[in-house]
């Protein structure tokens, strides 16, 4: 799977971040840049797949140390992962043929909105699109 872009809000020092990646990046900065948080957000999103999300939270340190301190639970935190990988589904038989389907794009996005008082959080989106096309079919 290739993530082309992220998109995330409220966490730790990223107030609101987009970014478009290629096959080859690199990070570049100065000290307490973001660097660091940059690459945080890939071990989230790790932990996320492998050990679910309230599972990720907590290895994170929980929300407070989740979210962006300056802003708190006054705003949702939100990720947006869009991959490129490409596979096909067999379809069904029709009268022309084979038809399947083709997907090229994932986007998944969920957003959780902190509770004011006390910890804990309520998901409030939660989406996962897939961009395909159907295709024909043959045998060589």
């Amino acid at each position: 799977m290739i993530i082309k872009r992220i998109e995330i809000t409220n966490f730790k020092s990223f107030k609101e971040l987009k970014v478009d990646l290629g096959k080859f990046n690199v990070l570049i900065g100065a000290n307490a840049s973001g660097k660091s948080n940059f690459v945080e957000i890939f071990k989230f999103i790790r932990d996320i797949a492998n050990y679910g999300l309230e599972n990720a939270i907590s290895m994170q340190g929980d929300i407070e140390y989740l979210r962006n301190i300056k802003i708190g639970a006054s705003e949702n935190f939100s990720l947006k992962i869009v991959s490129e990988v490409e596979y096909g589904i067999l379809g069904r038989r029709t009268r022309r043929g084979l038809l399947g389907i083709k997907v090229y794009e994932t986007i998944y996005e969920f957003s959780l909105k902190f509770k004011k008082r006390g910890r804990g959080f309520e998901i409030v989106r939660d989406n996962l699109t897939q961009k395909c096309e159907f295709v024909k079919l043959e045998r060589n």
